[in-house]
């Protein structure tokens, strides 16, 4: 199949059977591995689990209500699990960074998680 705009050869996707397909060009840019942009999103992710879980902390304490700690509670889980599980099966597949022992060494603690 051609893309009618720039003539380019368009591929299906996974998602072929919904009609999703994409020109080779942007696919090889979007499949490009980075150690940089990985551990970038890491630290992002490692930031938002030690506020949430700081924050889930301070809920603990006797002044704040229930609903407080029961709100922190469910915000740390969802960043730790979701996050969690994403990490962990992109570092399976060896697509979160390009170098080999960093996928591996994330991939056996997030699956911890």
């Amino acid at each position: 199949m051609k893309n009618t705009e720039s003539g380019a050869a368009l591929v299906p996707t996974n998602a072929a059977s919904s009609g999703v397909e994409i020109d080779k060009k942007r696919l090889k840019q979007l499949m490009k591995r980075s150690d940089r942009e990985g551990l970038i999103w890491l630290s992002g992710w490692l930031g938002m689990l030690g506020a949430s879980g700081y924050l889930l902390h301070l809920s603990m304490h006797p002044g704040w209500p229930t609903v407080g700690f029961v709100a922190m509670l469910f915000i740390y889980g969802g960043i730790l699990t979701t996050s969690g599980y994403a990490l962990s099966h992109e570092c399976g597949h060896g697509t979160a960074f390009r170098t080999r022992w960093i996928n591996e060494v994330l991939f056996w603690i997030s699956s911890f998680i």
